[in-house]
């Protein structure tokens, strides 16, 4: 009896030893920024390449994201994201080859999202407050529009300037996905856009 009250206690006693550590190194918030889910890589001004390319894509604008970061140290932390970018307008000349489009003139809307992980590398510049740091990672990148939904996993980069207090972190940064794209009869239904991002954010400790 007296070795299981002693397991509960020195269990308790850990889960608030590690409660209070991950408490003391979380931090969430959110921010917004300038992004583009580039569609570039596929457009084409030339008439025989748009029967199965696009002529032309909108795809920069307003972007927003979620995060989660546990600092390690001074020098690392581990970030957890989730990025919406811009909406993209899509356009294929009347003569593509899509039968969802009816051989005519169409501009669709496609969206763009990427789940990031990813390990930051932490240089303190001023008093371990202000640091420049660098981000290697992976990332998913969501598409959905009326040509396909579809995941793809790719490597992410990034890097900026941050502010560290006890209870507040703010970075201004970039962040780059990979995409993918294939040589295929119809390249647009296998696109995923390659994302490009500069932001600011905000977090609170938790």
């Amino acid at each position: 009896m007296m070795r299981r009250i002693l397991l509960v206690c020195s269990l308790l006693w850990s889960f608030n030893v590690l409660s209070s550590v991950i408490q003391d190194k979380l931090f969430v918030g959110l921010g917004a920024g300038y992004g583009s889910s580039d569609w570039s890589y596929l457009c084409s001004a030339v008439p025989e390449v748009q029967l199965a390319s696009p002529s032309k894509a909108v795809d920069q604008g307003v972007s927003a994201n979620l995060f989660a970061q546990y600092i390690f140290s001074p020098y690392s932390s581990l970030r957890v994201n989730y990025e919406s970018l811009p909406d993209a307008k899509i356009t294929f000349e009347a003569h593509n080859i899509y039968p969802q489009f009816h051989f005519k003139k169409t501009t669709i809307t496609s969206s763009t999202q990427v789940l990031g992980v990813a390990y930051e590398f932490m240089l303190p510049v001023y008093r371990q407050r202000y640091y420049a740091f660098s981000d290697l990672g992976i990332a998913a990148t969501h598409r959905q529009d009326v040509l396909a939904t579809q995941w793809h996993w790719g490597p992410l980069f990034g890097g900026g300037l941050g502010w560290h207090q006890r209870n507040f972190l703010a970075e201004l940064g970039f962040q780059y996905s990979a995409g993918s794209a294939k040589a295929t009869m119809q390249p647009a239904d296998d696109y995923i856009p390659f994302t490009y991002d500069v932001f600011v954010q905000m977090g609170v400790k938790v």
